[in-house]
C-alpha cells in the first residue's frame, strides 16, 4: 500500500527504546537486492519478485524473459552460441506437504511427453549442495524433439518454504559430453550451489516505493561510514542550503583522523509521508583503544518530488 493513499496520515517507523538504551531501527532481516529489477548487477544475478540470487554464471548471458517464456519461468540465460539455455522457474507449494523429488521429476517426464518429445532415457542425478538452503535434487533427460533433434536436459529443484525453485539446462546432445557442454554445466552448478535470499520487491516483500527509500538510507549509511565528505555529498539536493554546516558537522563527527577510527552509521528513525520523509541517523566513532563509541546524531528532511530520493533540508535545531 502506498503511504500517499492514506489521507492526512503518516506511516511512521520510530526509534525503539528499552531500559534506557536505544536500539537501531530495524525493519527486516533480509538484505536488499542492489537493484529494483530482475537482472545481473555487479557480478550477481537477482530475481527480485521472489528474493533469490546467486553469482552470475560465468559461461552464460542473462536474457530478458519475453513473450515466449514457459509457465512459472522467471529468468533465462543463454550461451554465446544461443543454442543452450538455462532457465529458472518458481512454483508455489504447500509448505506443510512433504516434497517428493521422485514425484517432481516424474511429472516433468510427463510434461515432455505432452509436448511431443520422446524421452529416450531418464537418469536420476546427484544432489547439488545449496549450503544453508539445503540441496538441489536433479535428474537428467535425454530427449528427441518433434523435429527429431536430440537434446540433453538437466533439471534441478529446490524446496524453500512455500516455494519450489526449479532450474533447467537444455543443450544440443552433440555438445553435452564435450568440453563446451561440461563447462556450461559446471558454471551453472557453481552458481546454483551459492543461492542466497534477499528481500523481495512486490507482494511477497516490500513495495517498490519502500525499497527505493530503504536503499537510499542504506547507501547513505555506507557513505557516512566511509569518512569521505565527498561520498556523502551526492545524497544532497543540488540546492541544499546548508552544505557548509554539513561539512563542519561531518568533520567533527568522524574526527581528525577518520581512517584510524571505526565508523558505524545506522538509521535510528524514519517517518514517511508520501513523497516526503524525515530520517534520523546516528554516526558512532570509536577511536583506537576506546571502549565506548562517540555517537553523533543528525536528522534530515528527504524528498522524492524530483523523481528520486534526496536530502533537501537539515532538521537539526
Amino acid at each position: 500500500m502506498r503511504t500517499g493513499s492514506l489521507p492526512a496520515a503518516l506511516v511512521a517507523v520510530l526509534l525503539l527504546a528499552g531500559c534506557g538504551k536505544k536500539e537501531p531501527y530495524k525493519e527486516m532481516d533480509l538484505p536488499l537486492p542492489p537493484m529494483a529489477d530482475t537482472g545481473v548487477e555487479e557480478g550477481s544475478f537477482h530475481q527480485v519478485d521472489y528474493g533469490l540470487g546467486f553469482p552470475a554464471p560465468t559461461k552464460w548471458l542473462f536474457m530478458k524473459v519475453v513473450g515466449d517464456q514457459e509457465a512459472d519461468e522467471v529468468a533465462r540465460f543463454t550461451d554465446k552460441s544461443r543454442e543452450s539455455y538455462l532457465r529458472l522457474f518458481v512454483r508455489h507449494a504447500d509448505p506443510d506437504q512433504r516434497f517428493s523429488p521422485k514425484d517432481w521429476f516424474g511429472a516433468k517426464e510427463k510434461d515432455w511427453v505432452e509436448k511431443e518429445y520422446k524421452v529416450k532415457k531418464r537418469e536420476d542425478g546427484r544432489d547439488l549442495s545449496a549450503g544453508p538452503s539445503g540441496a538441489w535434487s536433479s535428474s537428467l533427460f535425454h530427449l528427441t524433439d518433434p523435429q527429431r533433434a536430440d537434446w540433453t536436459v538437466r533439471e534441478w529443484v529446490l524446496p524453500k518454504d512455500d516455494l519450489l525453485i526449479g532450474a533447467r539446462i537444455s543443450m544440443p546432445a552433440r555438445i553435452a559430453d564435450k568440453a563446451e557442454g561440461k563447462a556450461l554445466l559446471d558454471s551453472a552448478e557453481a552458481s546454483l550451489s551459492k543461492i542466497a535470499w534477499f528481500m523481495p520487491i512486490g507482494p511477497r516483500g516490500i513495495s517498490l516505493e519502500r525499497y527505493e527509500l530503504k536503499h537510499f538510507t542504506e547507501r547513505f549509511c555506507k557513505a557516512l561510514e566511509s569518512g569521505s565528505l565527498m561520498r556523502t555529498s551526492v545524497f544532497f539536493d543540488e540546492m541544499y542550503p546548508g552544505r557548509g554546516r554539513w561539512a563542519k558537522w561531518y568533520e567533527g563527527a568522524v574526527g581528525d583522523k577518520p581512517a584510524q577510527n571505526s565508523l558505524k552509521a545506522e538509521l535510528s528513525g524514519l517517518i514517511i509521508n508520501g513523497d516526503l520523509a524525515t530520517a534520523s541517523f546516528t554516526l558512532a566513532r570509536t577511536p583506537p583503544g576506546a571502549k565506548e563509541p562517540v555517537r553523533t546524531p543528525c536528522k534530515f528532511q528527504l524528498s522524492k518530488k524530483e523523481g528520486s530520493w534526496e536530502i533537501v533540508a537539515s532538521l537539526e535545531k
